[in-house]
């Protein structure tokens, strides 16, 4: 189901969920949508594709959404999500893109994103994030595309960073990294 880049406005029915047990793409970006994280799409077992991004939606990610084993792609980006990443996503396995930029994030970024072994594209950009980089997101062997800027993100970079064979796009730009290049 599509309806991205429309007026639609308030918060997103719950009723959502009652929508059919096979629906694999949702995508919703790009309009006026308020509130909270749809709880409705809990009911979405077979989701595959997950867009909500361009929104005004607002709180935490569920726990709860790293039950959606069947999703492969997530972008959460542009609106005012905020709290904790929670580590319940590595759970999903066969997730292969994930975009959480622009919203207010904080805490470490999980460690557990290094269990995502699918992954080849993530952006965790323009949050307010901090601590170091988890040198397990180098172990993914599909990894190509990291994107860390604009976050409060410290320390030295992880050695573990030369693991990264397929990493084609790296963006560390404005953190607070010190000391040598591994």
């Amino acid at each position: 189901m599509a309806v991205e880049s429309n007026q639609l406005q308030g918060n997103v029915p719950t009723s959502l969920g009652n929508l059919s047990v096979e629906l694999q793409t949702l995508f919703l970006g790009y309009n006026q949508l308020s509130g909270g994280f749809p709880s409705g799409i809990a009911n979405l077992h077979n989701l595959m594709g997950l867009e909500l991004d361009g929104n005004q939606l607002t709180g935490q990610i569920p726990e709860w959404l790293g039950a959606l084993k069947s999703l492969q792609a997530m972008s959460l980006a542009n609106n005012s999500f905020s709290g904790f990443i929670p580590s319940s996503l590595s759970n999903l396995s066969q997730l292969s893109e994930l975009f959480l930029q622009s919203n207010k994030f904080e805490g470490h970024l999980p460690a557990s994103i290094g269990n995502l072994q699918n992954l080849w594209k993530c952006s965790f950009s323009n949050n307010l994030l901090h601590g170091g980089v988890p040198k397990e997101m180098f172990g993914i062997p599909t990894i190509f595309y990291i994107d860390l800027s604009v976050n409060h993100l410290h320390g030295q970079l992880p050695y573990e960073v030369g693991n990264a064979k397929a990493l084609t796009y790296f963006d560390l730009s404005s953190n607070m990294l010190f000391r040598d290049i591994p």
